[in-house]
């Protein structure tokens, strides 16, 4: 080989290692380099759309924060997602979280219940419905963990639009995480036909089929009121109270439709979020003022600034102004005060299993309706009156001791003992002396005398 040659090849050589090592340096150095810098490019822009995204929902969530401020303290306004005696960090078998929901439905039906009494509406039925869950993002794939869960509640209630409104400003003023799904209120025109009669479904005989669904509804059914402890079921309350319902006497009585007399149908529904605080009552305990000033959002109630909703019953939507009130010149029409109580009874004394406070029922025989719910407290529960068919009082008392044998209660300045089946005649015959009061540990600051038969009654 020629140095010619030698020149040429070793040219040759160098120029396809030059070339191999560009294709080389092409392959794993310089097309990678771009593939990266094109996919850093991509992802830049998903980054900068998904913080587009973010700050939307920001925005929104901000937005909804505005309006509704109490949605910034759900894990204290939600309803206690499990049982509070269960041990920090122990996941609840489904059993208990069952048993904690029904648990939660009978607190909850209980306090709507009692807020409806409170406020004077009448033939209140509450009606536990079926729990929705839901899940979002994430959670939405571990099924066995929802976000929330929803407790929803049908409720039928009648009264006039000022007890409405009151009833209804202190829902909201509730602090839980709850809200009215759909409300509609119609003037009640003729109580005969206006709601169709109640049926209540009492529980089946032991072995007996049932139908789907019976079950939850005879449940549903005690829980609301509707069955007495013991299965025994009560009266219908609608399309019997202004037919008369008789008495064993046959004395019929019932007042015609009161003028303004509305019905509240609503479905109201409460949330159970995951990860909320637990707690042993329904509702939290508020905040103090300084723990307020801590907060991010206040909690409001309504409309700001404030309005007074009470004015709504003086223009009157329904039935117009009120006319003013004129003084009646002939005596008013009352009934024997014998006849009334006569027909009063003290149908049952019960307590709940996880509670202390004892409670009873009167039931006005020949009136018909709903039954009147007593307990020592609160206060408005111990209060009772009895009117007559013309709707005046006949007698205005309030419980002052209930146990499992006895209701006691005082009215014009005696003290008196119903058991259960007793009627309020003749047992207002015969008030209670001094020394049967301190038995049952009741002071008074006068002496009692205790009479073989109290003919002033």
């Amino acid at each position: 080989m020629t140095q010619r040659e030698k020149v040429l090849a070793t040219t040759l050589v160098g120029l396809m290692s030059f070339l191999a090592s560009g294709l080389v340096l092409f392959l794993f150095v310089v097309e990678p380099f771009k593939e990266a810098r094109d996919r850093l490019q991509r992802s830049k822009g998903a980054l900068e759309e998904k913080q587009h995204e973010l700050e939307g929902e920001q925005a929104q969530v901000a937005n909804m924060l505005h309006v509704n401020p109490r949605l910034g303290l759900w894990n204290q306004l939600s309803l206690s997602p499990r049982d509070h005696r269960l041990k920090k960090g122990v996941t609840p078998t489904e059993e208990q979280k069952k048993k904690h929901i029904t648990q939660l439905q009978v607190k909850y039906e209980r306090y709507l219940s009692e807020l409806l009494q409170k406020h004077g509406l009448k033939d209140a039925v509450v009606t536990p419905r079926q729990v929705q869950q839901q899940s979002i993002g994430p959670a939405s794939r571990n099924k066995k963990q929802p976000v929330y869960e929803q407790l929803a509640f049908g409720v039928v209630a009648r009264g006039k639009l000022d007890e409405v409104v009151s009833m209804m400003h202190e829902f909201h003023a509730t602090p839980l995480l709850h809200k009215v799904r759909n409300l509609s209120v119609d003037l009640v025109t003729d109580r005969n036909s206006a709601v169709p009669a109640l049926v209540v479904q009492g529980p089946p005989a032991p072995g007996a089929a049932q139908a789907p669904g019976a079950a939850q509804a005879a449940g549903a059914a005690q829980a609301a009121g509707a069955v007495r402890p013991g299965g025994m079921p009560q009266i219908p309350a609608f399309g019997q109270r202004g037919r008369g319902q008789r008495g064993p006497s046959g004395r019929g009585r019932g007042p015609t439709t009161p003028s303004g007399l509305l019905e509240l149908k609503m479905t109201v529904e409460a949330l159970v979020v995951n990860g909320a605080k637990v707690r042993e009552e329904l509702t939290p305990k508020l905040p103090d003022s300084k723990e307020k000033e801590k907060l991010p959002y206040t909690p409001r109630v309504l409309a700001e600034p404030g309005r007074t909703y009470a004015l709504m019953g003086k223009k009157n939507m329904f039935i117009g102004i009120a006319p003013a009130k004129v003084e009646a010149k002939e005596d008013k029409l009352t009934e024997e005060k014998q006849e009334v109580l006569r027909f009063v009874k003290l149908t049952g004394l019960w307590r709940e299993a996880d509670s202390t406070r004892w409670q009873a029922t009167l039931y006005d025989q020949a009136k018909g309706g709903s039954e009147i719910k007593l307990s020592k407290s609160p206060s408005w529960r111990a209060k009772f009156k009895i009117l007559d068919k013309y709707e005046e009082t006949t007698i205005e008392g309030r419980v002052v001791h209930i146990d499992e044998e006895q209701l006691v209660f005082k009215t014009d300045e005696k003290y008196y003992r119903l058991r259960c089946g007793d009627f309020l005649y003749p047992a207002i015959r015969k008030p209670l002396s001094s020394r049967e009061l301190r038995g049952l540990g009741i002071d008074t600051d006068e002496d009692v005398t205790a009479s073989e038969d109290d003919s002033s009654q």
